[in-house]
């Protein structure tokens, strides 16, 4: 464990270091933007497309030509639902993938901030998901980050398959003391 204060994007990048990926496969937006430039001060590709759907289908593709584990980044709301597909096909096909998105600040909750998805309730942008990861999280605090992170990238009990999470745009930017478990 270590003393020095980082920010959430940075930890997130740590760990995905921590895991041996070297790829991470997505597309920018203003929620997400700190954690690819936390992944490319430590040297993590972050290869950036034009629609997330082709994203998740090329981690997909990356996973059965090198066995590395598939890393999607994408932005909320339409990010979401166009990596949707993508995600199904993992889940059919047993694809060890991990999916994160950015999200806004709580605060937005209930305002309808930047193409809210609103399902049942105020941020279950995630829900859409429920049916094709084997676990969905929705992390709001920076503290839960080492919680939520070795259990996103656990491969059992459930077996092969994606995972989702999303983080907060103030989650990656807020410091706190990490804690690295491997």
């Amino acid at each position: 464990m270590t003393t020095t204060r980082m920010t959430g994007a940075m930890y997130i990048a740590h760990c995905l270091k921590l895991e041996g990926v070297t790829k991470v496969f997505g597309q920018c937006g203003h929620t997400n933007y700190a954690l690819i430039d936390s992944c490319d001060r430590l040297g993590i590709e972050y290869v950036s497309f034009r629609h997330e759907q082709q994203a998740v289908h090329a981690a997909d593709a990356y996973y059965r030509v090198s066995g590395e584990l598939a890393v999607v980044n994408v932005h909320l709301s339409p990010g979401l639902t166009n990596s949707l597909t993508g995600v199904a096909t993992a889940a059919a096909d047993g694809t060890p993938m991990v999916v994160f998105s950015g999200n806004t600040p709580a605060y937005h909750n209930a305002r309808e901030a930047h193409q809210a998805i609103r399902l049942h309730a105020d941020a279950s942008q995630g829900d859409i998901f429920k049916p094709v990861c084997k676990r969905v999280w929705r992390v709001d605090d920076v503290e839960l980050l080492p919680d939520v992170l070795p259990r996103a990238f656990r491969r059992e009990p459930a077996g092969p398959g994606p995972s989702w999470w999303t983080c907060r745009w103030t989650c990656f930017q807020r410091r706190s003391k990490p804690k690295f478990r491997r």
